[in-house]
C-alpha cells in the first residue's frame, strides 16, 4: 500500500493501526524535515527584540518565539534550529541556568545570543560560561545587534 501523503509523519500514521506503535511515531517526528526553513528560536517577550531578529533574518529563515521555558527542549532538539536568542527577562532567575544548559546540550550547532535585562558581571560571567556567542544588555542598541545577528546568519548554513 502506497501512502497518500508525502509528509513522513502522516504516512506513518496512515499505515499504523489505531493502537499503532507510539515509539515509531515519535522517532519519525525527530527525522528532519528537509523542506523546513532554518529557524531562529527567540526566548523573549520583547517585541522590539523579535522585530530586530526578524529584520536580520530575512528570507529563508523562520523566527520562532518560544515563551514557555518548560517546553523549550521540544523546540531546541529540532535540527532546523540554527540560532538561539535568550532574553533573560523572559526567564525566571531560577530557570536561567537550566535553560542555558539545554541550549548547549540540545542545540550545540546553534550560535547563542544572550540579552540581559540589566548588566552585571555575574550575569555576563554565567552567559559566557555557557559559550554564548554574543552578550549584550538592555537597552539593546539596534545597529550593533543587527550586525551581529547578520554575521551569525551569514555564517550559518541553512
Amino acid at each position: 500500500m502506497t501512502p497518500r501523503s508525502t509528509n513522513m509523519i502522516e504516512a506513518v500514521n496512515e499505515r499504523s493501526s489505531p493502537a499503532g506503535d507510539d515509539h515509531a511515531r515519535r522517532a519519525i517526528a525527530l527525522v528532519p524535515n528537509l523542506s523546513a526553513p532554518s529557524t531562529i528560536l527567540v526566548f523573549s517577550r520583547d517585541a522590539s527584540l523579535l522585530d530586530l531578529t526578524s529584520r536580520a533574518a530575512g528570507d529563508g529563515w523562520k523566527v520562532e518565539r518560544c515563551d514557555d521555558v518548560s517546553k523549550c527542549q521540544e523546540s531546541l532538539v529540532r535540527p532546523q534550529v540554527r540560532l538561539v536568542i535568550v532574553d533573560d527577562e523572559a526567564i525566571e532567575d531560577r530557570m536561567r541556568g537550566w535553560l542555558l544548559e539545554r541550549v548547549r546540550t540540545c542545540a550545540p550547532q546553534a550560535p547563542f545570543v544572550y540579552v540581559a535585562g540589566a548588566h552585571s558581571d555575574a550575569t555576563e560571567k554565567r552567559a559566557r560560561a555557557y559559550a554564548t556567542g554574543y552578550y549584550t544588555s538592555k537597552p539593546v542598541e539596534a545597529e550593533p545587534l543587527l550586525r551581529v545577528l547578520g554575521s551569525f546568519i551569514s555564517r550559518t548554513p541553512k
